[in-house]
């Protein structure tokens, strides 16, 4: 009841944040909202959506949705959503726009004014399989960060935690198969464990036993959030949906406070 009422807050908020009450037009072997993605480039580059309809016919969405998922994996999220991708024919696809620092930049500010923040409920990510992850968050249509929720009236933050190491396998045991939205640098960037007092979060859903931090603002120099007091409204993790999920905040987030380095060894 208290995310549902978060959540509820977040499409009120004129922040942009629009609410999926479910999966309908998710693709789990893309891992994309491609009605999101395409309405942003559509109101951003009403030019080259027209290109690719008098080119391509039919098959126009089919086209951009298999490019788009290409640089993806080539990529990566964070790229894509920073650079956009190459297209040939249709130059740069821009995928995101980043907070404008000078707000006389009318094209930049269109950019970022026309991004669309979608959250999810209920997402079925398995390409074979019914499991689902209770929230996916989207930029675009592209997906950014999924999240488990726990109440602590019958369960703990550790709960959520221990649900991703055991259960949200990008790669299936025993079968293989592949859940793209898990995937560590094509898919969703950050992985959250939410409760009413704590948040942990990883970035990556390894094989093994993947490794959680802490995502929670401290208390008073100890781990953890501050504990509710007398009079308060909400709950010590309320900072996640009253400031992370701020617009200019959660794009300024994917856009500049998020490095990626890779190693060979």
């Amino acid at each position: 009841r208290y995310i549902s009422k978060k959540i509820a807050e977040l499409a009120a908020s004129g922040q942009g944040w629009r609410v999926s009450p479910d999966d309908t037009g998710f693709d789990a072997m893309s891992a994309l909202y491609m009605p999101d993605f395409i309405e942003y480039v559509n109101s951003i580059a009403p030019d080259k959506i027209k290109k690719m309809q008098d080119n391509w016919k039919g098959n126009w969405e089919n086209n951009l949705r298999l490019a788009l998922v290409k640089a993806l994996e080539v990529d990566g999220t964070v790229s894509v959503l920073r650079n956009g991708f190459q297209m040939a024919g249709y130059n740069t696809i821009i995928c995101s726009g980043h907070v404008p620092n000078d707000p006389r930049l009318p094209k930049q500010k269109m950019y970022y004014d026309n991004n669309i923040l979608r959250v999810m409920n209920q997402v079925h990510y398995q390409t074979a399989g019914n499991k689902s992850l209770d929230l996916v968050f989207f930029i675009n249509g592209i997906p950014v960060a999924t999240a488990e929720i726990k109440t602590e009236l019958t369960q703990t933050v550790y709960d959520a935690i221990e649900e991703y190491q055991q259960e949200r396998k990008p790669i299936e045991p025993g079968t293989n198969r592949k859940n793209y939205l898990l995937f560590y640098k094509r898919g969703a960037v950050v992985h959250f464990a939410i409760s009413e007092s704590e948040i942990w979060m990883c970035p990556i859903l390894s094989p093994d036993k993947p490794k959680f931090l802490p995502f929670n603002e401290g208390n008073d120099g100890h781990a953890g959030n501050p504990p509710m007091q007398p009079g308060d409204t909400d709950y010590p993790t309320g900072y996640f949906w009253n400031k992370i999920c701020q617009k200019e905040n959660w794009i300024r987030i994917f856009h500049n406070f998020i490095f990626v380095k890779e190693e060979r060894k």
